[in-house]
């Protein structure tokens, strides 16, 4: 089965590289800023809507949080969007978009 990923190197200068990490959900530039939103809730006094104004192209999401609480069913109910409506990555397993 062919990676839902690709990421694609777009630049190298000594140890730091640009590049270009494409998912089923977005496209997003990297190196890029991952807000934390452990549990599905946004850290930092932020909303969502801050967010995207500020052109956040990721959400860092700890799924087996959102398992726990608010639990799956409830995230499932919720769809993508209300969580977040771009990229997200998880540290446990696949994005919850």
């Amino acid at each position: 089965m062919p990676s839902l990923t690709t990421y694609k190197l777009l630049k190298k200068e000594h140890d730091a590289r640009r590049g270009e990490f494409k998912t089923v959900h977005g496209t997003v530039q990297t190196p890029a800023f991952q807000n934390v939103a452990t549990a599905g809730a946004i850290k930092g006094g932020l909303s969502a809507q801050d967010l995207k104004d500020i052109g956040a192209q990721v959400m860092l999401c700890n799924t087996y949080h959102l398992h726990l609480r608010p639990g799956d069913k409830l995230v499932a109910d919720m769809g993508p969007e209300l969580l977040w409506a771009a990229c997200t990555s998880s540290p446990a397993g696949t994005a919850p978009s």
